[in-house]
């Protein structure tokens, strides 16, 4: 990722790297909407621990709260891993386009 190249791994100037995205919002997939004061998720919604780019970002490096995405916390049948979803102090989704913002935040800084 961008975010990657130019502050986490400093391999790159920031402001020599150019972003470009299918759609106004960056992010690919992943888009969150507010709707009523709730946090939905559109595309991305929840990730495994051995995903390692976006767990390495959500947990390590912007220490973001998570919980288990089922209820009772057992592996996902599909992938074979227990699933989480990142959550604000409330409890409440806070959307998986919370580190886009976040790293959106440290990029533009």
């Amino acid at each position: 990722s961008a975010w990657r190249l130019a502050l986490d791994a400093a391999a790159a100037d920031a402001s020599s790297v150019c972003l470009f995205e299918a759609r106004q919002a960056v992010g690919g997939r992943t888009y969150s909407v507010d709707v009523d004061g709730l946090t939905i998720d559109i595309g991305a919604y929840r990730f495994g621990m051995s995903m390692h780019l976006p767990a390495d970002l959500i947990v390590n490096h912007f220490k973001l709260k998570t919980v288990c995405y089922e209820p009772s916390c057992s592996p996902d049948a599909e992938m074979n891993a227990t699933l989480y979803r990142i959550v604000a102090a409330d409890g409440h989704n806070a959307g998986y386009a919370t580190p886009v913002r976040a790293m959106l935040r440290e990029a533009l800084g």
